[in-house]
C-alpha cells in the first residue's frame, strides 16, 4: 500500500473514531513504522495480523484510540510490547515521552530497536526483561504511568504495577471487550477511572479500555 493510500485509510479511520487527524510528519512515520512491521512480520510473529488493511486497522488505529487517554504522563511504561503496538505509537505521536518498552521475547525486542534505530526515536528504551512481582521494584524506573494491550487478566497486571506506582498515577490498558466493572474484584488499592467501549471503523470490532488509579 502507498502512502496516499495508507494515509488516506488511516485518516477515514481516525475521524470514524473521533480522534483528531495527526499532521503529516506523525503520518509518514507511521507509514514507515508500519512497513518495518509488516516485513518483520513475515518473519517473526509480531501480530495475527497480516493482510495490509487488516493490520492498519487492528493494531495501527486501534493503538492510536489509546493516544487520546495520555493526558500529561511523561515517564511511561509499555508493559508486553510485541510489536510496538501501542508503545512506539504513542512515542511517534508524543516525542516528548519518555518511554520504556518491555518485553521479554528477544527477537521481538530486536524489532523494537530496529524501528527506534530507523525512525531516529529519543528518550525510548527495550528493555527485555520478563517482570514478575519478585522483580519490579528492582527495575529502576521512574515510572508515571503503566499502559498494556492485552498482555494479561488485568487484574493480575494491576495487582503487579501497582506496586511500582505511586498515589494518583494510573494503569491503561486495552483489555477483552468482556470486562465489566462487576467482573472485577473491589479493590483498596485503586479505583476505576473509566471503563471505555468502542468498535472499531471497519470490520466494527469491539474493543475496550480500562484505567486505573492508584489510592
Amino acid at each position: 500500500m502507498e502512502y496516499e493510500k495508507f494515509s488516506e485509510v488511516l485518516v477515514r479511520g481516525m475521524l470514524a473514531l473521533r480522534l483528531p487527524v495527526l499532521p503529516q510528519e506523525i503520518l509518514q512515520k507511521i507509514y514507515k513504522f508500519h512497513l518495518f512491521f509488516l516485513k518483520w512480520n513475515k518473519v517473526i510473529n509480531l501480530s495475527a495480523h497480516r493482510e495490509e488493511k487488516e493490520s492498519l486497522e487492528k493494531n495501527i488505529l486501534d493503538s492510536l484510540m489509546l493516544n487520546r487517554f495520555m493526558g500529561f504522563n511523561v515517564n511511561v511504561l509499555d508493559f508486553g510490547s510485541g510489536g510496538g503496538c501501542p508503545g512506539l505509537l504513542l512515542k511517534v505521536c508524543n516525542p516528548h515521552l519518555n518511554l520504556s518498552l518491555v518485553e521479554s521475547d528477544r527477537k521481538k525486542a530486536a524489532f523494537l530497536t530496529h524501528v527506534i534505530l530507523h525512525l531516529g526515536l529519543k528518550n525510548i528504551q527495550v528493555l527485555t526483561l520478563r517482570i514478575n512481582s519478585g522483580n519490579i521494584l528492582n527495575i529502576g524506573l521512574n515510572v508515571q504511568a503503566v499502559v498494556s494491550r492485552a498482555t494479561m487478566d488485568f487484574e493480575e497486571l494491576a495487582g503487579l504495577f501497582l506496586n511500582l506506582l505511586k498515589k494518583g498515577q494510573r494503569i491503561t490498558a486495552m483489555v477483552s471487550p468482556r470486562l465489566s466493572e462487576k467482573s472485577l474484584r473491589i479493590s483498596k488499592k485503586y479505583s476505576i477511572e473509566f471503563i471505555y467501549a468502542y468498535d472499531l471503523p471497519f470490520s466494527k470490532s469491539p474493543r475496550k479500555i480500562i484505567s486505573i488509579v492508584k489510592l
